[in-house]
């Protein structure tokens, strides 16, 4: 039944598609399954174990190593980013990583001077961006600290949780997020940095006209987005935040609680995940996107009744998706995630 919900959602998707892979992952009723699709252009048709780039999701991924260092007493949520950046730096003292870590610092999507950065190589826009880039914009930063406090998405602000959290660590962002989530988890293929038989699986990304595209590298902004997995990964990923035994419960689910409300909504951000209601039936989902370049991925779970989704294609944002959101990954994901719920009940 999984199976046939899978295709009669993703059916009117992959019609409007000239080339595009995707791997769609399943938690219902204790089980897990991965189903591949491609459009003719696109074969072959991914399995669980081909690799995408996964975008933002790799957020959840920082608020969870944040999680780890608060209970490992090497940070605070309350502790001032300014003074926790490795660099002298204009943040105002206010601003601390729990705002970092629920988009309310009041920090800009991104720095302006990354700008510069991406006319160098516009197809992959935060490969030029330094350190140094970095640490010269937060020292002139004029902030508006009205903000302060306010649902902004900022990937400029999860970028910088991640570089202050590795350096707390003293190793690099990706060398972190390794050692302290994902070998815990047995997440193997959830790296930055791919082996050569790792990327003989990564599925190469187009854009959603079709047209094929450079893969995103962010030394400088790792934890906004950094990130690369399998959707055998992400389900593992996902079924860890649901069980009370893993290494990392604690941590995990430290992040499901809502901190503030997104705009004046009943929508929520905890640490890393967003968290909404599906109003056709009131199920709390915790998700979250990603989108780089030539990829768009998405994670729902509903806790409540251990049933999660794991989206992951190779083809990047479009104004197709801007004009019909039912041409989006997110419109994907929920429209599975209500179906399991009322065609297939736990």
């Amino acid at each position: 039944m999984y199976q046939a919900i899978v295709d009669d959602v993703l059916a009117p998707f992959l019609a409007k598609r000239q080339r595009i892979q995707i791997a769609v992952g399943i938690i219902h009723n204790g089980q897990t399954s991965v189903s591949g699709y491609a459009t003719p252009h696109g074969e072959p048709i991914p399995s669980g174990h081909s690799l995408f780039e996964i975008g933002s999701i790799t957020k959840v991924f920082t608020a969870v190593l944040l999680a780890d260092l608060i209970f490992a007493d090497q940070a605070r949520l309350d502790e001032s980013a300014h003074d926790v950046f490795p660099e002298p730096n204009n943040i105002p003292k206010e601003v601390t990583l729990q705002h970092l870590a629920t988009h309310t610092s009041g920090l800009p999507r991104l720095p302006s001077n990354l700008f510069w950065s991406m006319l160098r190589n516009v197809d992959n826009p935060y490969s030029n961006y330094t350190q140094k880039h970095l640490n010269t914009y937060l020292r002139r930063y004029r902030h508006k600290h009205k903000h302060i406090g306010t649902y902004q998405y900022s990937n400029l602000g999860a970028g910088i949780l991640g570089t202050m959290l590795a350096h707390q660590l003293d190793i690099s962002y990706e060398e972190a997020i390794r050692t302290r989530i994902s070998d815990r988890l047995g997440l193997d293929d959830t790296r930055i940095t791919l082996s050569p038989e790792q990327t003989e699986r990564l599925i190469p990304g187009y854009t959603a006209e079709g047209k094929p595209t450079p893969n995103w590298d962010m030394p400088t902004l790792a934890g906004a987005g950094a990130l690369r997995s399998s959707a055998d990964d992400m389900l593992c990923f996902l079924v860890a935040n649901l069980d009370d035994t893993n290494d990392l419960m604690v941590m995990l689910q430290f992040c499901h609680a809502g901190r503030a409300h997104i705009n004046q909504t009943d929508n929520q951000i905890g640490l890393g995940w967003h968290i909404k209601t599906l109003l056709e039936q009131q199920h709390t989902v915790l998700w979250h996107n990603g989108g780089t370049g030539g990829y768009r991925s998405y994670v729902g779970l509903i806790k409540q009744r251990e049933t999660g989704v794991v989206i992951l294609s190779n083809n990047g944002p479009g104004r197709q998706e801007q004009r019909n959101p039912s041409q989006s990954v997110d419109y994907i994901g929920e429209q599975i995630l209500q179906r399991l719920m009322v065609e297939a009940p736990t």
